[in-house]
C-alpha cells in the first residue's frame, strides 16, 4: 500500500503526507414487524390484521485512524440512493 499512495501522491502532484486513507461503511438497520397471535378454535384460520410498515435508519460512518477523525450520518431516510461514497 505505500507504494500505491506514493504513486497516487507522485501523480496529484501532491507530498505524501497529504493524503488521508479513509475507512467508510454503511448500513441500514429497522424493525419489521412480529408475528401476530390470535386465540381462534381449532382448524379455523381466522384472520389477523396486523400493521404492514416497518421502520429503518440508514447510518454512515467513515474513519481516518492516521488522523484519529471520524465522520459519521444517521438519517431517518434517503432521498437518492447512489453508489457514490457517502463522504466524497
Amino acid at each position: 500500500m505505500p507504494a500505491t499512495l506514493a504513486g497516487i501522491a507522485q501523480d496529484q502532484g501532491c507530498d505524501l503526507g497529504a493524503i488521508e486513507v479513509w475507512f467508510a461503511d454503511e448500513a441500514r438497520i429497522g424493525q419489521k414487524n412480529g408475528i401476530t397471535r390470535r386465540w381462534a378454535r381449532r382448524g379455523t384460520r381466522p384472520s389477523a390484521p396486523r400493521e404492514q410498515r416497518c421502520a429503518s435508519t440508514y447510518i454512515f460512518g467513515a474513519v481516518c485512524p492516521q488522523e484519529v477523525k471520524g465522520a459519521a450520518l444517521v438519517l431517518p431516510f434517503l432521498q437518492h440512493r447512489s453508489d457514490e461514497p457517502a463522504f466524497g
